[in-house]
């Protein structure tokens, strides 16, 4: 099955490097899935294992992946693949249209009044804990302004950069960077950044992608450096400079060392665990799916579940800190394999439906399209459904309520601007 896995992505590389063709949300599927299957390219998963030492509670440990994980990641691999096919061949691209939405156009500055608002008041919330390297602590102390401050950031970078509107871009970038500096969550930050590389590249056409070796260069470079800075986030926070003086941290042992036991290693661990034990769930746990759109649902006493709250206490109770999810994991453990290929379909038709709306000529809109699916074909492959469908939740929301402040904001100042100019004359 490794020799297979190898071919399927070997395969899949050739198609989206030498195929003339936009990069997309495909694209960026594709390459994402690759990331988080590297593990199969090594052929070892990294488990949570209890530790003999009284220091530490578990350690990770190297763990064989088995054929049937293989076989799951060469389907979700095999339904990218399928899908873009799908698109390429017999959906028509070319077909750009127009949405007007008059007074939008100053979204890009209501989010970035929200984000730095959102900030200042998570600052002065978080008071002497701001240079804890707790992360729940300082999620506990920012509470719901959190939202607020990362989701405007987002939004508005990726707005005022299809404007071109750099001082609120600069402020915007700040204010991401410190999301993860100060929280240690990067999804936002790294998102950003990936919606900038993809409006570059989308707006030159379709092009060979191996062609473009500088963008990929670039892409590379900025996952490593990822990796490494991941690694030292909590020696940066707190100031431990001598950890960081006494391990050459990006030489070649210390950078195979992170990336071998990075995320996407202990993602797949949580595949290869619920395959080998085969551990179901069943569908029923899905059925908090409808309660996702609402808000605030823990104050509501609304207990909604997420994948990890069923494996990790089966299987690593002793591991005292949260675990990522693995939604493919989900899929075969709540509906075996026709489950699994019946999302991935669903996954592969959302993308489809994301390559198309692209096409949108409003720069606000195509911020918000470009935005709404990234979380999809990005981030998707370390969630469970219960955390992937609050992402698309708060895009939406807030896209409406900085839609709304825009409309708002220019009725204002276009009826300032017009009782001036009647004095005036």
């Amino acid at each position: 099955m490794y020799q297979a896995f190898l071919i399927v992505t070997l395969v899949g590389f050739l198609y989206f490097l030498i195929k003339k063709r936009r990069f997309d949300f495909f694209s960026l599927a594709f390459f994402s899935a690759v990331v988080y299957f590297m593990p199969g390219l090594l052929g070892y998963v990294m488990e949570p294992k209890p530790s003999r030492s009284r220091y530490v509670g578990w350690v990770n440990r190297p763990v064989p992946i088995l054929d049937e994980t293989y076989a799951v990641m060469m389907a979700v691999l095999i339904g990218i693949l399928l899908g873009v096919i799908v698109y390429d061949l017999f959906i028509d691209k070319d077909r750009p249209f127009t949405i007007n939405i008059p007074g939008i156009e100053y979204t890009y500055l209501v989010a970035t009044t929200i984000a730095v608002v959102g900030f200042i008041v998570a600052i002065i919330r978080l008071g002497p804990a701001l240079g804890s390297g707790d992360k729940a602590e300082l999620l506990a102390r920012f509470g719901h302004v959190y939202i607020f401050w990362s989701y405007g950031a987002l939004i508005g970078m990726v707005l005022s950069y299809l404007r071109k509107k750099w001082l609120p871009f600069a402020v915007c970038m700040l204010l991401l960077f410190l999301t993860y500096y100060l929280t240690f969550i990067r999804y936002y930050f790294i998102i950003g950044l990936m919606i900038i590389f993809i409006i570059h590249l989308y707006n030159q056409g379709p092009q060979r992608l191996i062609r473009k070796w500088k963008y990929m260069a670039l892409a590379i470079f900025f996952g490593y450096f990822s990796f490494i800075i991941h690694s030292l986030k909590i020696p940066l926070k707190t100031g431990n400079w001598d950890f960081i003086a006494h391990n050459n941290v990006f030489g070649l042992k210390y950078t195979l060392a992170i990336i071998g036991s990075s995320e996407p290693f202990w993602v797949q661990a949580q595949l290869n665990k619920v395959i080998k034990e085969n551990f179901h769930v069943g569908l029923e746990h899905l059925t908090s799916i409808i309660y996702s759109p609402l808000f605030f649902t823990k104050e509501l006493g609304i207990k909604v579940y997420q994948f990890n709250e069923f494996y990790q206490p089966k299987f690593y109770p002793f591991v005292d800190a949260g675990m990522a999810n693995n939604i493919w994991a989900e899929c075969w453990s709540a509906g075996d394999w026709p489950f699994l290929l019946f999302f991935i379909g669903i996954y592969a038709t959302v993308l489809i439906i994301g390559c198309l709306l692209m096409q949108v000529r409003n720069p606000t809109l195509y911020g918000s399209v470009l935005i709404f699916f990234c979380f999809w074909a990005f981030y998707i492959h370390r969630n469970s459904f219960l955390t992937q469908i609050p992402f698309h939740k708060r895009v939406f929301l807030f896209m409406l309520i900085f839609f709304a402040g825009s409309v708002l904001y220019k009725a204002i100042f276009t009826k300032k601007e017009r009782g001036q100019q009647a004095v005036t004359s």
